[in-house]
């Protein structure tokens, strides 16, 4: 993501980044970065087909639930959506019960 200089405020809530590269690129005057997850190596996340550009996280992945907000204090940061493989957007199902932790 490439940010205009001096962004007054950037949120990176809950995500995954693999593979080089920084998150993004630019400054920004305050940032807030929580629960998110980077490993240069993309094996490391469990995507379920990498191949295939499926990069949702199979259920082996510890980056599956692994946020670290909890979306009672902050219900407007909530999930909704999500993109599937054919680019279109749809409702996001919410992962409850399988919470981990590094």
């Amino acid at each position: 993501m490439n940010l205009k200089d001096q962004t007054n405020k950037l949120v990176l809530l809950n995500n995954v980044f693999a593979g080089a590269g920084k998150p993004y690129n630019g400054l920004a005057t305050n940032v807030l970065d929580q629960g998110n997850l980077m490993n240069i190596s993309r094996n490391y996340f469990l995507f379920n087909n990498q191949a295939l550009s499926d990069y949702h996280l199979t259920i082996q992945s510890l980056a599956l639930n692994y946020s670290k907000i909890d979306f009672r204090n902050y219900p407007e940061w909530k999930p909704e959506w999500e993109y599937d493989l054919n680019h279109n957007v749809k409702s996001r199902k919410m992962e409850i019960g399988l919470t981990r932790s590094f």
